[in-house]
């Protein structure tokens, strides 16, 4: 298993806006929310054979879209793990 975690990306300005009528500091939300990410899907792999955590800093959730190349890599590179 391949888990992507995008994270410290830019904050759109619709999220700003929403945030700002809800009080929330958007940056310190968003750090906040990455970090409890970040840890929770390590925990889920730590014990797991051939897994592996990739983070990609500014990327947002398309990542797929953003760096087809990267997705394609490892798919391709789980995929040899597996079947050799």
């Amino acid at each position: 298993m391949t888990v992507f975690i995008a994270y410290n990306r830019p904050i759109e300005r619709y999220e700003k806006e929403m945030n700002s009528k809800l009080g929330i500091n958007d940056r310190f939300w968003f750090d906040a929310y990455d970090q409890l990410r970040i840890k929770h899907y390590a925990n889920l792999i730590k014990q797991n054979n051939n897994c592996e955590l990739i983070l990609l800093p500014g990327y947002s959730h398309g990542i797929h879209q953003q760096d087809p190349d990267k997705v394609g890599v490892s798919i391709n590179s789980l995929f040899k793990k597996i079947t050799h």
